[in-house]
C-alpha cells in the first residue's frame, strides 16, 4: 500500500511539473516531466506538448540544429503522440 501511495504521489508531482512548464512554454522542462509519466497520465498535456514539439522541430530544422533534432527523435520514440497528436497527416509526416 505504501509503495502505491508513493508512486501516485510521484506521478502527481511529475504532472504538476509538466503543467508548470507548459504554462511557461518550456518544451524541454515539460517533456522531462511528461515522459516520466505512464502513457495514460500523459493524455491531458499531450496535445499542447505536441504543438510545442512540432514548432521546436521546425525551428531546429531551419537552424540546422541536427544534434538537437536527433535528441528530439529519441523523445518521439518514447512518445509517438508528440508528432501525431493534433497534427494533420501531412504535417506529421513532414516532421
Amino acid at each position: 500500500m505504501e509503495k502505491h501511495d508513493r508512486t501516485g504521489r510521484q506521478h502527481r508531482q511529475w504532472l504538476e511539473e509538466a503543467r508548470k512548464y507548459q504554462k511557461r512554454g518550456d518544451l524541454e522542462g515539460m517533456l522531462s516531466a511528461l515522459l516520466r509519466l505512464p502513457p495514460p497520465l500523459r493524455e491531458e498535456l499531450l496535445p499542447s506538448a505536441a504543438a510545442l514539439f512540432r514548432q521546436a522541430v521546425r525551428e531546429q530544422h531551419r537552424r540546422g540544429s541536427w544534434r538537437t533534432l536527433s535528441t528530439q527523435a529519441v523523445r518521439v520514440d518514447a512518445e509517438p503522440g508528440l508528432v501525431e497528436r493534433g497534427a494533420a497527416p501531412e504535417e506529421a509526416w513532414a516532421i
